[in-house]
């Protein structure tokens, strides 16, 4: 029978979300400086302030899917 890896798969799914996320705002930075120009940099610097969270839980999937292999 064929062990499945929960943790593992938990943990890749929360980094690979989290990067998907972080080239989002990253994308939205772009657009919104291209369209809108200078009025753009309060969205702008609030966006970097929200790219926290994703980097957060970046960290913390990439550190638990290397702990699952570790441990497992």
């Amino acid at each position: 029978m064929r062990r499945r890896h929960k943790r593992q798969n938990v943990f890749v799914g929360l980094a690979l979300n989290s990067f998907v996320v972080l080239v989002s705002i990253v994308g939205l930075m772009f657009v919104f400086a291209k369209s809108f120009g200078e009025l753009a940099i309060p969205a702008i610097h609030i966006m970097a302030l929200m790219m926290c969270i994703p980097l957060v839980t970046l960290t913390i999937g990439i550190l638990g899917w290397l702990w699952a292999e570790k441990f497992d």
